[in-house]
């Protein structure tokens, strides 16, 4: 009897465990994996203000607003990557500006930066970026890594072929002006794109244009479009101070 018992007993638990194991993943429309760099060449301050443009562009209520006003679901984490990286966050699901806020909370309570090497390699980062991405429990529509920092290396070739391979689109936002943008480019072309920073104060600003991107929400025009938008602004400006004269 005690063995007819200890059987069932066991039958039950496997059951729970194969379960567990089988639950289908959640379905959302993105998935989006944030790699922060933290190598030697980033100062402390230099790292605040990633880390810092990181909990401001998701506590913004006009991004995220919009972007429930679209009825999407976008799943996301944060890591912090050299030439070792480390998951920071655990995976939020973001439906409208108060979750988005949660994960900037989630952020802003970080104490210090990662301890995870000094060198920069993106190649590490990104196969890091797609096991994230392999192996939470989200099924997205779209698939993204976005990495952010001053420095590239020629290790991330091998990794991009990996991400493009698994469907996965590459985003870089390149601080530090046209050369790291450049070197960015060869590596994420061509299934994504590159944000330029010129210096880490521009970050900000270039991390919510590069956001918004991915989430669908600014389709923001090539330098060329803006210099045209803003010819013809100039022009419709001077007709209509010669009107009024």
């Amino acid at each position: 009897m005690f063995k007819r018992v200890a059987t069932v007993v066991a039958a039950i638990a496997f059951i729970g465990q194969s379960a567990t194991a089988q639950t289908p993943p959640t379905p959302v429309d993105i998935e989006l994996k944030l790699l922060i760099d933290v190598s030697g060449s980033v100062s402390t301050a230099e790292y605040n203000l990633q880390k810092n443009g990181y909990v401001n562009v998701f506590n913004n209520a006009g991004l995220w607003n919009t972007f429930a006003g679209t009825n999407q679901t976008l799943a996301v984490s944060y890591s912090e990557w050299a030439n070792s990286s480390l998951l920071r966050t655990n995976w939020f699901t973001i439906t409208n500006a108060s979750s988005a806020a949660s994960f900037a909370s989630a952020i802003n309570s970080l104490v210090g930066r990662a301890s995870v090497g000094s060198g920069t390699d993106l190649g590490q980062a990104i196969d890091f970026g797609i096991n994230a991405l392999n192996t939470n429990n989200f099924a997205g529509t779209k698939r993204i890594i976005d990495f952010s920092g001053d420095g590239c290396s020629s290790t991330a070739l091998a990794a991009r072929t990996n991400a493009i391979n698994a469907n996965i689109v590459l985003n870089g936002l390149a601080i530090g002006g046209s050369g790291i943008e450049s070197c960015y480019g060869t590596y994420i072309t061509p299934n994504g794109f590159v944000e330029g920073a010129a210096t880490f104060d521009d970050f900000e600003v270039a991390l919510g244009r590069k956001i918004g991107r991915e989430i669908g929400v600014i389709d923001v025009p090539e330098p060329s479009t803006f210099a045209l938008v803003a010819v013809g602004l100039f022009g419709l400006v001077g007709a209509s101070r010669r009107r009024r004269a």
